[in-house]
């Protein structure tokens, strides 16, 4: 509910959190925090490429190809468009 009435306030608690932790915690602390999120990142990312590049989902891809480029195409020339007529 929070979320919906002031959309910044997750954003920015969670940035007051990693700075209320880094200023009150020894630089091991920091250190194994900054590690653990690299090596989720990277494992999430590491699972997507493998996900990704199987069999079905690269079949999947390219029997739907021109549908999602033609959709991205669509979209990003509204969005230049909406850029370029923007007055504000």
């Amino acid at each position: 509910m929070i979320d919906a009435l002031i959309p910044w306030l997750p954003g920015f608690a969670a940035a007051y959190a990693v700075q209320a932790v880094a200023v009150a915690s020894p630089g091991p602390v920091i250190a194994a925090f900054v590690a653990g999120a690299f090596l989720l990142s990277l494992a999430g990312l590491a699972a997507y490429a493998v996900l990704l590049s199987a069999t079905p989902f690269r079949l999947a891809y390219a029997r739907a190809r021109s549908g999602i480029e033609a959709f991205s195409g669509a979209f990003l020339t509204y969005v230049a468009f909406r850029l370029a007529t923007d007055r504000g």
